[in-house]
């Protein structure tokens, strides 16, 4: 979370410096667990992107207890309860360090809302970070995959070509860097709107 906070401002003015006009929105579902202070918060799509970070940089990392997370339950209120606009380039980035809780009573499973995001047009971009296990990553795969997005492995500190190996990444590409993966991703997304 502590990474994301300091990129929303860096890519959004990398954007603007592009010669493409476009109406950027941001919005987040950020995701615990069940035994944590909240399972979702969501921060609705804003185009006051000041305004978005400021209240992103308020949240603070914490809880758990055991490794996985509430992946599904975020994923579902990404997909299924924000405002997404008809006829827009649809660009949702799921980050996690930690696989998704399946045994959890009345979870929206991540293979439903990859579905939906498929059937309305949202490219689900994974970025896994390091200390995600070899299920996480399988999860993470699969929803980038159906949703016609990319699976992007980021490790911060140790042995880069390592652990991506162990996470299935035989390319470490051109930049093992959050504000440039999402740049990218959003610039390649923009020139072929």
């Amino acid at each position: 979370i502590g990474r994301i906070k300091h990129t929303l401002l860096a890519v959004t003015k990398r954007l603007r410096d592009l010669a493409v006009e476009f109406d950027l929105r941001y919005g987040a579902v950020l995701y615990r667990d069940l035994t944590d202070d909240y399972v979702t918060m969501r921060r609705l799509f804003s185009s006051d992107i000041e305004g978005f970070d400021a209240a992103l940089r308020a949240v603070e990392a914490g809880g758990g207890g055991d490794m996985p997370e509430s992946l599904n339950q975020g994923l579902a209120e990404a997909i299924g309860q924000m405002d997404w606009r008809q006829d827009a380039a649809k660009l949702c980035f799921l980050v996690a360090d930690a696989p998704p809780h399946m045994d959890y009573a009345g979870d929206v499973a991540y293979d439903r809302s990859m579905r939906a995001a498929a059937e309305r047009g949202i490219k689900v971009h994974a970025v896994a970070a390091s200390g995600l296990d070899p299920f996480g990553s399988l999860v993470m795969r699969q929803v980038a995959q159906m949703t016609r997005g990319r699976f992007t492995f980021i490790e911060y500190g140790g042995d880069v070509v390592a652990s991506g190996a162990a996470h299935g990444v035989k390319d470490t590409g051109p930049a093992n860097n959050l504000d440039a993966i999402l740049f990218r991703t959003i610039q390649d997304e923009l020139s072929g709107w």
